[in-house]
């Protein structure tokens, strides 16, 4: 009998672990063959920076330009590889474009006083801008200035970066992103320059 108690003993040892090995170890590789096969969908990984990108949208709609685009800022820094991260950059350019051609006031804007004797051409030239874009930048519907009116005025300096693998055309604008322009067709000379740099000499409204 107590060999019989022995063999019951050791069926019951070496039987658990070998059942505890199977449930651990090997239905877990088994799992992971099957999936790497593509039997088994992945657990697909939660989008930590979703919540984040959708902050800053929510303020583009709410009308704060400028807080969105600090958001957006911060965020293509903090997620540069994110699930977003190119959408953000669109939804940045649309956001420049928006502050840009509107009185918006921004940190990159000047105010100027109108005074007695001054016209459009020489405001732009003092302060370094174009005529048409005071106006796009104002909502003025002609070149009329009045004693004491206020405008904003903003003098940007473009230069273009193209990514010739991604298809993209990027804007500049004093050495920061400014927006960018998805190519669906792109054709270089075989021996173009890795960086192209261009000045905008005047913006039309």
């Amino acid at each position: 009998m107590k060999w019989l108690f022995a063999l019951l003993l050791a069926l019951a040892i070496f039987g658990g672990a070998a059942y505890f090995s199977y449930n651990i170890l090997f239905k877990q590789e088994i799992a992971v063959q099957k999936e790497q096969r593509g039997e088994i969908p992945s657990t697909p990984v939660p989008d930590l920076s979703l919540p984040e990108f959708q902050e800053a949208a929510k303020l583009r709609q709410e009308g704060k330009l400028v807080e969105a685009r600090n958001a957006l800022f911060a965020f293509i820094q903090k997620y540069p590889g994110g699930q977003h991260f190119e959408e953000a950059k669109d939804l940045l350019g649309a956001i420049n474009i928006d502050i840009l051609f509107s009185p918006v006031p921004s940190p990159e804007k000047q105010e100027y006083i109108v005074k007695k004797g001054d016209v459009i051409a020489r405001v732009a030239q003092k302060m370094k801008s174009t005529p048409e874009l005071i106006m796009r930048t104002n909502n003025m519907s002609g070149t009329m200035l009045h004693i004491g009116e206020r405008l904003l005025i903003s003098n940007p300096d473009f230069s273009m970066f193209i990514q010739t693998k991604q298809k993209i055309i990027a804007l500049i604008n004093h050495g920061q992103f400014f927006k960018q322009y998805h190519v669906q067709e792109l054709k270089l000379p075989p021996k173009q320059l890795a960086r192209i740099n261009s000045k905008v000499a005047e913006i039309l409204a």
